[in-house]
């Protein structure tokens, strides 16, 4: 049971805490949203310099994560999948693309955002 202030950062942080969330005041994903620390270890700063060696180290980190972080690693594999395919510059056009999606007055629907928002978070990772 609740027991702190009643403002509206004290519920989020409380709520983001039990709830294991990562939502900002104004609903949208944190900048940690989606991401795996031992994923960002893998892959931390090769964005360019993506190799089938690399992947398949990613993969093997992918295997051992726990369930809940399943989806979040297939995320990883898939943007591993386009870097070696489209090279370096997937990661700015991508996420270039994505920030375009995320605050333009188109009619995505909450779930497609956030699934939008969890992906470029993702790439951040790569960068």
């Amino acid at each position: 049971k609740y027991q702190g202030p009643r403002g509206l950062k004290e519920l989020l942080d409380h709520v983001n805490e039990n709830a294991g969330t990562f939502r900002n005041e104004d609903g949208t994903l944190g900048a940690m949203a989606g991401r795996v620390e031992a994923l960002d270890e893998v892959v931390k700063g090769t964005g360019t310099a993506m190799t089938e060696e690399l992947k398949e180290q990613l993969a093997a980190a992918v295997t051992a994560l726990p369930p809940d972080d399943a989806a979040a690693g297939q995320r990883y594999l898939k943007i591993a999948d386009k870097l070696l395919s489209k090279g370096g510059e997937y990661l700015t056009t991508e996420s270039a693309r994505l920030g375009r999606l995320i605050s333009g007055s188109g009619s995505l629907s909450a779930t497609k955002k956030t699934e939008l928002m969890l992906k470029k978070n993702a790439l951040e990772a790569f960068a």
